[in-house]
């Protein structure tokens, strides 16, 4: 009737006052006695520019206590972060830091990490902030440090909760394949990073004027011999360290492909009762992404097997004509395994084509995200890396 009516618009006027004068803490104890329709159209603009978890959390309580309906409180959650998420960037980027709108963004999933009863809805939801980060194509710094700053805290809190049902498998499946990416992207930029800081040449043990070859005493001889082991040993803690950051990207980047049901694979019984735009954004992920998962693995492996054939040419050049390549690759590998050593350039062009294995597989779907160029595109690479296998092989028989 006229006399609620009047009475809401009153109440709404007053929950502007509050809001305009940062009376966080008291808007939802008026806008509790406004019907709900007003209030999930009300509140969560409101609530958007809160950044203060202690502010955060006192909402959040008052939300589930003072709400006329059960499960209202989440709803209006939800708009709260929907509403952040859909707003666009104003402000000009600079390089691929993230931006301000980045970072409210993240941290407007916050407040869904308050309530334990939140969970399934927080992971959804930073589920879709990955999604828009990863679509974005040039937001992957926003990513890294999402997972980084802001879900390591509900990481902590996952082990507590006991949780279950389809709605949170679904999700998990999801925050896992995610993290797979972000986590393999990390690794991959470890590893450009320590081969871009590795010199792959061969220390000169001369410089100090010693010529052990002339030198007729004993003693700068055996000093010599001692700086010739040192440096050496220099040389193999690089190559170990090259390996090393290479065969943590390769891991990660192999979980991506070989991803349980195909990585951001949705089932086709799942995609029914399934919101469209999610769906249309995994398929956009899953064609994007994976083949450039593959590319970075395929990269990965094939400047490893350059690093390592610089530093065994380095090695022949410094130590003397006399030794062979195998021989120098043996003195940078102490494994004595009868394997393919790691320091052959051949183990890491025979990684690069192995992946094909898992391409393969029909288990992975990685098919699914090709097109005709992408296919055509992987199968020139391949040809190359098979010629430069070979090539290594005559190399390192020399």
């Amino acid at each position: 009737d006229n006399s609620k009516e009047w009475m809401y618009a009153l109440l709404h006027q007053y929950i502007d006052h509050l809001d305009s004068q940062g009376y966080w803490d008291l808007i939802v104890l008026y806008a509790c006695f406004l019907p709900v329709d007003v209030i999930l159209s009300l509140l969560p603009g409101l609530l958007m520019s809160i950044e203060s978890n202690q502010d955060r959390t006192i909402i959040v309580e008052q939300l589930n206590e003072l709400l006329p309906c059960k499960g209202l409180d989440v709803d209006v959650l939800r708009s709260v972060i929907h509403l952040t998420l859909a707003e666009a960037e104003t402000e000009s980027s600079r390089g691929v830091e993230p931006s301000r709108l980045d970072v409210r963004k993240m941290r407007s999933i916050l407040w869904l990490c308050i309530r334990e009863e939140h969970c399934v809805d927080a992971i959804i939801a930073a589920n879709m902030l990955v999604r828009q980060f990863l679509l974005a194509g040039n937001k992957m710094a926003s990513a890294q440090m999402f997972v980084k700053d802001v879900l390591s805290k509900l990481h902590h809190d996952l082990p507590r909760y006991e949780l279950d049902g389809p709605r949170w498998e679904k999700a998990m499946v999801e925050h896992t394949a995610h993290l797979y990416f972000v986590e393999a992207n990390i690794a991959v930029h470890h590893w450009n990073k320590t081969v871009g800081n590795s010199t792959a040449t061969f220390p000169d043990w001369n410089d100090n004027g010693w010529n052990v070859s002339h030198s007729e005493d004993f003693a700068r001889t055996i000093a010599a011999s001692a700086e010739k082991r040192k440096r050496i040993d220099a040389m193999k803690q690089e190559c170990a360290d090259v390996i090393g950051a290479a065969n943590d990207a390769c891991t990660s980047l192999l979980r991506i492909l070989e991803c349980p049901g195909g990585w951001l694979s949705t089932d086709q019984e799942d995609s029914e009762n399934e919101d469209p735009s999610r769906l249309a954004d995994l398929e956009r992920l899953r064609c994007e992404l994976i083949p450039h998962t593959v590319i970075m693995y395929h990269d990965v492996c094939v400047r490893t097997a350059a690093w390592m054939s610089k530093a065994i040419i380095g090695g022949v050049e410094a130590l003397g004509s006399d030794l062979s390549v195998k021989e120098v690759i043996c003195l940078l590998d102490d494994s004595q395994s009868e394997m393919l050593s790691s320091v052959s350039p051949r183990y890491w062009t025979k990684q690069a084509l192995d992946v094909t294995r898992v391409t393969e597989n029909e288990a992975n779907k990685i098919d699914t995200a090709y097109d005709a160029t992408a296919l055509e595109h992987l199968a020139t690479q391949l040809g190359a890396t098979t010629a430069l296998h070979l090539g290594y092989g005559d190399f390192e028989s020399s």
